[in-house]
């Protein structure tokens, strides 16, 4: 699922009430963004998915929001993006543009309402290239929440990177060497 942004509903009560394709979904997932972590780690422990989750919600969407959309332009910048904003409400936007223009368009914009991100597989990386774009990306994911574990795993898969050069280069950072 490279490349690939889904939306899936969990159940609110009954764990057994999430569907098959929503329980594959979430297994092959390279990031989990959620409102609620809690909740939704619990519905992952019950299935054993160990995939890594962030929070996204009502109070922190502008911030992580624009964070996950650059961190997205960095590893696969060719991915087509749509931003739906308001969708069947009277004021409807839809913004499209690969993951860099709309990073670069919607910088200096807040964002209100409520937002959907579509995103199509981006074009194949190689993983020879793009080491110092794959180490931006988890440095920024890492300012924005996300544990350098997780963050170094989600953009060595993206991108073929190696994980833990990935994971050490952050560390380095970190301790500012």
């Amino acid at each position: 699922m490279t490349g690939t942004l889904y939306v899936v509903a969990t159940p609110i009560g009954n764990l057994e009430d999430l569907t098959l394709r929503a329980l594959r979904v979430l297994k092959e997932a390279d990031l989990i963004a959620c409102e609620d972590t809690r909740r939704t780690r619990g519905l992952l422990t019950h299935f054993g998915i160990h995939a890594p989750v962030t929070s996204y919600f009502e109070h922190n969407k502008l911030a992580k929001g624009g964070v996950l959309l650059r961190a997205l332009a960095e590893v696969a910048p060719t991915a087509r993006v749509a931003l739906c904003r308001e969708l069947t409400k009277l004021y409807e936007e839809v913004v499209r543009g690969s993951a860099v223009e709309l990073s670069t368009a919607l910088a200096d914009r807040e964002l209100k309402g409520e937002i959907a991100v579509v995103v199509s597989g981006g074009a194949s990386v190689d993983p020879a290239g793009g080491a110092e774009e794959a180490l931006a990306a988890v440095a920024e994911l890492v300012a924005a929440g996300i544990g350098s574990r997780q963050a170094s795993a989600l953009v060595a898969r993206l991108t073929g990177q190696p994980r833990r050069a990935l994971y050490d280069a952050a560390a380095r950072c970190r301790r500012g060497g």
